[in-house]
C-alpha cells in the first residue's frame, strides 16, 4: 500500500493589497490498500487462516495477568464463553475456559500447566481418587424367556465387576416372575444369560418384558 506525499502552498496578502508571506507544507496521507494487499487480511465477516495465530498481550508480564481472551458470544443476549491464558503466582500459564449465562453471572475452570492439574472456579485442584476404575451404568428393556441371551447397549471393559439387576414382567397379578442371572452362569463384558422362573420355580418359557439394570467398568 503506497502512502501520498501531499505539499500545499499558501500566499497571504496584506491589508493594503501588497503580497504577504508565502510558505510550504508538506505531510502524508496514507494510501488506498489494493486488492491484492487485502487478500492477506480476514474479513470482519469471517474467513479461514490457514496457519498458527498467536495473541500477545501488550499487558505487563506478572501474577495473574491474563493474555487476550477468545470469545464467543451472541447478539443481543450476554451468554457467552471465552478462553484465555493466565499467569499465577510462579508466572507460569494456565489455561481457562470461561463461560457467562444470559444472566450476566460466569464461572471458569483452569488447567494448571505445571502439573495438568484440572482447577475448579476457585483454583484449586479437582480431587481424583487413584486407583478407582470409571464406572458405568446401563438401563435397556427387552423380551426374552429363560435362558435367552441378553445384550447390553454398550460392552463394559470386561466382566469382572459386572452386576446385573433385573426383573420380567408378568402375565397376571397371581403368577409373579423371578428374573436374575441364569444358574451357573456369569455375566459377561457384553451379555449375560437371563433366567426367569414362575413362582413355582418352573422355567418361563415364553417372552415377556424383561427390564435391566447392568453395572461395571466403562471401556
Amino acid at each position: 500500500m503506497a502512502n501520498y506525499k501531499v505539499t500545499l502552498n499558501s500566499t497571504s496578502v496584506l491589508s493594503d493589497n501588497t503580497a504577504g508571506p508565502s510558505w510550504s507544507t508538506d505531510f502524508t496521507l496514507p494510501g488506498i490498500a489494493t486488492s491484492a494487499e487485502l487478500a492477506g487480511y480476514m474479513p470482519l465477516s469471517g474467513g479461514t487462516i490457514n496457519g498458527a495465530v498467536t495473541l500477545q498481550s501488550a499487558a505487563e508480564a506478572k501474577p495473574w495477568a491474563g493474555s487476550w481472551a477468545f470469545t464467543a458470544a451472541f447478539k443481543n443476549n450476554p451468554a457467552q464463553a471465552s478462553f484465555y491464558a493466565q499467569l499465577d503466582d510462579d508466572m507460569n500459564a494456565r489455561a481457562v475456559l470461561g463461560v457467562q449465562d444470559a444472566n450476566g453471572q460466569s464461572t471458569a475452570i483452569g488447567l494448571k500447566s505445571t502439573t495438568g492439574s484440572l482447577l475448579d472456579p476457585t483454583g484449586h485442584c479437582y480431587t481424583v481418587a487413584g486407583g478407582v476404575d470409571r464406572m458405568m451404568t446401563q438401563s435397556l428393556v427387552t423380551r426374552a424367556q429363560d435362558g435367552d441371551t441378553i445384550t447390553f447397549p454398550t460392552a463394559f471393559a470386561s466382566a469382572s465387576g459386572v452386576t446385573v439387576v433385573c426383573s420380567a414382567q408378568p402375565f397376571q397379578a397371581n403368577d409373579p416372575l423371578v428374573a436374575a442371572i441364569k444358574e451357573g452362569t456369569t455375566a459377561g463384558a457384553a451379555s449375560f444369560t437371563v433366567g426367569i422362573w414362575h413362582k413355582d420355580g418352573s422355567a418361563l418359557k415364553q417372552p415377556v418384558n424383561v427390564h435391566v439394570i447392568a453395572m461395571g467398568k466403562a471401556a
